[in-house]
Order: structure tokens, then C-alpha cells, then sequence
């Protein structure tokens, strides 16, 4: 009987173990962060005349995230993440703001590597290393812009360039200004990487940010 309690005992905590090695604490439990499902979203932003801010309105968009193996790289794959932006409420003669991210979740690095990208369509300058636990993961992010003025539909697709195992991926949006605007393009992202709370965006977090990733996890 006594050999029986003493099977049960190591088996239980060989599961509990088990359990415990599944559930690596990560970036987002420990800023309290919560994944959005897929598919549509609003939040609420700022707008603006180009030169100070009018208000707040309310942002509709939906977003999907796919992945492909890159074309050009053997062992590594593109994440993206394809933003559409509704802004047909936002008064005429205004401008709307909002600001993306894209971050690991493990370590909350910023995939951000030099600012002038983010402004034109193209890709980072460089790559990002991200260091979790003794392993380096290299990344890098891509940006591409698309503005329908006629049906006042912005496309923004965000991509991150990984290895084919890397799980890591977050992407975000939100809340934007004209003052989230200057400290971005003050940030040399090029002294980075940053962790997302560095973020010249998410630093505010009394504002509304979005997080979506491949698996809805």
C-alpha cells in the first residue's frame, strides 16, 4: 500500500511539473495584457488639423494575420498583420492618428529598429536579436501603406520577418497624437531594441491599445 501512495505522489507532481513547464510566464501576463480575437475593432484615437489636436473619434477597423514562408530566406517565414482603417467619420479637414506596433511576447523587445521606415514603405534597417532564456531569435519588421482617399480606407500591413519556429509574434494598435507622433520621430530606434513600454505609444496606457497575434493566443 505504501509503495502505491508513494507512485501516486511522484506521478502527481511529475504532472503538476509538467503543467507548470507548459505555461511559460511571459511578457503579456506581466503587464496585464489580453490578446483580441481577429476581425473586427474599435478604439478611440485622436484627431487632428496638422498642426494640434481636435478631439477624440472613434477608430472602426477589422484586422488578419497570415503566414508565409519567405521568398527570399531559407528557414524563415513573413508574419503579417493587414490593418484596415475606417475613417469616414473623421470631420473633413481633419486627420486622424493611430499607432502600430509589433513586439515578442515572450520579452515584450520591440521589433522597432530605425524610425525612417515606419514613414515610408519598406523594410527595417536591420535586424533585431531577441535573447529569451539563452536562445536568440533574429527579426525583422516591414511596413507597407495603402490610402483609398475615395472610400477613406486606410490598408496598413505590418510584417515581421522570423525564423520558421518562432512563435513570438504580437502586433498592435491604438491610441495616437501629434505628441505620440514627435517623440517617435525624436526615438533613435537604431540605439534600440526597446521593450514595447518604451514605446514612445505604449507608454500611455490609459489610452485604448489592441494586441493580436497569429493564433488568437
Amino acid at each position: 500500500m505504501k509503495k502505491k501512495k508513494i507512485i501516486v505522489t511522484v506521478l502527481a507532481l511529475a504532472a503538476a511539473l509538467a503543467v507548470c513547464s507548459c505555461h511559460k510566464k511571459d511578457y503579456l501576463d506581466e503587464q496585464g495584457l489580453e490578446i483580441t480575437p481577429q476581425g473586427e475593432y474599435t478604439f478611440m484615437t485622436s484627431m487632428n488639423d496638422g498642426s494640434e489636436d481636435k478631439g477624440e473619434f472613434e477608430m472602426i477597423g477589422s484586422v488578419s494575420i497570415s503566414e508565409k514562408k519567405s521568398p527570399d530566406m531559407d528557414g524563415f517565414k513573413e508574419v503579417s498583420a493587414v490593418f484596415k482603417s475606417d475613417y469616414r467619420n473623421l470631420p473633413e479637414g481633419l486627420k486622424m492618428t493611430q499607432w502600430f506596433a509589433a513586439f515578442d511576447r515572450y520579452t515584450g523587445t520591440s521589433f522597432e529598429s530605425s524610425v525612417d521606415e515606419v514613414f515610408d514603405n519598406g523594410v527595417a534597417e536591420k535586424w533585431i536579436t531577441i535573447e529569451d532564456d539563452g536562445k536568440k531569435t533574429d527579426a525583422r519588421l516591414m511596413y507597407t501603406f495603402e490610402n483609398d482617399k475615395e472610400s477613406r480606407i486606410m490598408t496598413t500591413t505590418v510584417t515581421v520577418i522570423c525564423p520558421e519556429d518562432y512563435d513570438g509574434t504580437v502586433f498592435s494598435i491604438g491610441y495616437g497624437d501629434l505628441e505620440i507622433s514627435a517623440k517617435c520621430a525624436d526615438t533613435d530606434f537604431s540605439k534600440g531594441p526597446y521593450k514595447l513600454h518604451e514605446m514612445p505609444g505604449n507608454e500611455i496606457h490609459d489610452h485604448d491599445y489592441l494586441y493580436f497575434t497569429a493564433g488568437g493566443k
